[in-house]
C-alpha cells in the first residue's frame, strides 16, 4: 500500500504526477508552486508553503498516517 504521493519541487506547472496519484486514491503532499493548490487540497492532501520547513514535512508524513487519511484513501 502506498501512504502518500510527495512532490516538493520549487517550480511547477501542472503535476500530472499527482494526478494520476489521487486517481489512484493516494493522498499528496506538495509544495505550494504553480498551479498545484488548483488539484491539492485538505480533502486529498496537504499543501506545504513554498518555503517549508523539514518539520513541516515530516508532520504531514506523520498525519498521511492517521485514521482520519486511511477512510480517505
Amino acid at each position: 500500500m502506498v501512504d502518500a504521493f510527495v512532490n516538493v519541487s520549487q517550480h511547477e506547472g501542472v503535476p500530472v504526477s499527482i494526478m494520476e496519484a489521487m486517481a489512484h486514491g493516494i493522498p499528496c503532499i506538495a509544495t505550494d508552486v504553480g498551479a498545484t493548490a488548483e488539484i491539492v487540497n485538505n480533502e486529498n492532501g496537504i499543501l506545504l508553503e513554498a518555503d517549508f520547513s523539514i518539520d513541516r514535512l515530516v508532520h504531514s508524513l506523520k498525519l498521511v498516517k492517521t485514521a482520519q487519511w486511511e477512510k480517505k484513501r
